[in-house]
């Protein structure tokens, strides 16, 4: 029956460390043992002489997705690593074997697991405590970055997975709220920029300044200028019948005149048709009368022939064409005023979506200061460690993470407490290339692993030496 593997709280003496290993024929090592009991260790020597087959040794049990190459010694059929971990979870105390072994046919190898009674557990099992031992703080860091130093999107995505997978599951839901609105709100802010940055182009591409948006305010009537224009054509229509008559009336006058001298001479000198030419004068003279009676009534009308202008032969006609440029006048007017009113409406519009950018602005803000929230709640492992998967960037202390390359300390720190939040039961750090650390990095990292009752696994270089497990104290 497979024991209950939960996670460890309460004391940092709750926690699992390496007891004892045994290596044998794995990579340039035929047999090294060595008891750790729970100690950190260096390992130490010159380059070539084995230390990081031993790392890698150590690391092949525990960490289910490192498969190292040509594991087994040369000129060797199999080789195997044994390693005992031990110690308390959930306050009861623990003891499990782990058995890998390699065949020179197989690379792969196989597991086996078991506990202090001898029972077998499943290799999921054991994957829950040891946790992700494979963390390397130095390759978490330079994972963001392309050999050219630039920046590596794909590399930042591996670095936020890997962050993610030591939060707790109600985080994660957490997070993946908050970050799903605040998207929301982006993309909607996104749009609604556009919209303002459209409407701003329509504005300034506009002809009309500000004087003559005010001018164009308010529409003009063109009725009373229409009514004009009738009255007029109306004048005008009366002025021209006038005009005519009085073209024909003098004309016609002296036409009358000339026949009546003409037909007195011939009364005089035809005697005989007196009486037809007489009946002829009677008509001339009645329509002379009546001529004069049309001209009198003509006379009569004051408001339209003033009577200078009928002395001189003239009529003052109503000036349709000026009247008609008044209405034109109108007419532009009122299609710059629609134009004004279409433009009056983007300028409403765009300040109405400028409040809405303030609102979703505020709204982002909101959700923003939700999102640190939640990471700076006490399910949080590493304090100070944020990111933004939309962004594709890492946050440690307020700072990115690829800023923290220049402060050793910060990184290391760093390092360390993600290490740890990814080991909470196996309580081991390995470290290779610990040659990078300078001294007091070094005592920071030993220092860290006492306080927090971590066991360290370092790698070290030193020239005058073969391959050594030292025990390590501040």
């Amino acid at each position: 029956m497979s024991e209950e593997l939960e996670l460890a709280e309460g004391s940092t003496d709750d926690g699992l460390k390496i007891l004892s290993s045994r290596i044998k024929n794995f990579k340039k090592i035929s047999l090294k043992e060595v008891d750790f009991n729970g100690r950190s260790v260096a390992i130490v020597g010159k380059n070539d002489a084995s230390k990081s087959s031993f790392i890698q040794a150590i690391m092949s049990p525990l960490d289910a997705k490192y498969k190292p190459l040509e594991s087994v010694k040369s000129g060797e059929e199999s080789g195997e690593v044994e390693i005992v971990i031990g110690g308390n979870l959930n306050g009861e105390p623990k003891e499990y074997t782990i058995l890998s072994h390699f065949y020179k046919n197989d690379q792969k190898g196989k597991i086996q697991i078991i506990n202090k009674d001898g029972g077998k557990l499943k290799k999921t099992e054991i994957e829950s405590i040891i946790g992700k031992i494979g963390f390397d703080i130095m390759d978490f860091v330079r994972m963001a970055k392309t050999d050219s130093g630039s920046m590596s999107k794909a590399g930042v995505e591996k670095q936020i997975k890997l962050i993610k997978s030591m939060l707790p599951q109600k985080v994660l839901d957490g997070l993946f709220v908050v970050e799903s609105k605040i998207s929301d709100k982006k993309t909607e802010q996104t749009s609604i920029n556009t919209l303002i940055k459209d409407t701003i182009k329509e504005i300034e591409e506009s002809p009309f300044t500000s004087e003559d948006i005010d001018k164009y305010s308010e529409k003009l009537s063109p009725e009373k200028v229409l009514e004009s224009i009738k009255i007029g054509k109306e004048r005008n229509e009366k002025i021209d019948a006038i005009e005519e008559f009085l073209t024909e009336y003098d004309d016609k006058i002296k036409t009358i005149d000339g026949s009546t001298v003409n037909n007195n001479q011939e009364i005089e000198l035809l005697k005989k048709k007196i009486t037809e030419f007489e009946d002829k004068n009677k008509n001339l003279a009645t329509q002379k009368i009546d001529l004069t009676e049309k001209q009198k009534k003509f006379q009569s009308h004051k408001d339209i022939l003033p009577p200078e202008k009928l002395e001189e032969g003239k009529i003052k006609k109503v000036d349709i064409e000026a009247i008609q440029l008044q209405y034109n006048t109108i007419e532009t007017h009122n299609e710059n005023h629609t134009k004004v009113l279409s433009l009056k409406e983007k300028q409403e519009k765009k300040l109405a979506n400028q409040k809405k950018l303030d609102v979703i602005k505020a709204d982002i803000v909101k959700l923003t200061a939700e999102k640190k929230k939640i990471f700076a709640s006490p399910e949080i492992p590493v304090k100070g460690l944020e990111f933004d998967e939309e962004k594709g960037m890492i946050y440690y202390k307020g700072l990115p993470l690829a800023d923290t390359q220049d402060s050793s300390s910060s990184l290391i720190k760093l390092g360390m407490e993600i290490g740890m939040a990814l080991n909470p039961k196996l309580k081991l750090i390995i470290i290779q290339d610990g040659s990078l650390l300078d001294k007091d990095s070094l005592d920071y990292v030993l220092k860290t692993c006492e306080e927090k009752n971590y066991q360290l696994m370092i790698e070290l270089v030193r020239d005058d030496a073969e391959m050594e497990v030292e025990f390590l104290e501040r």
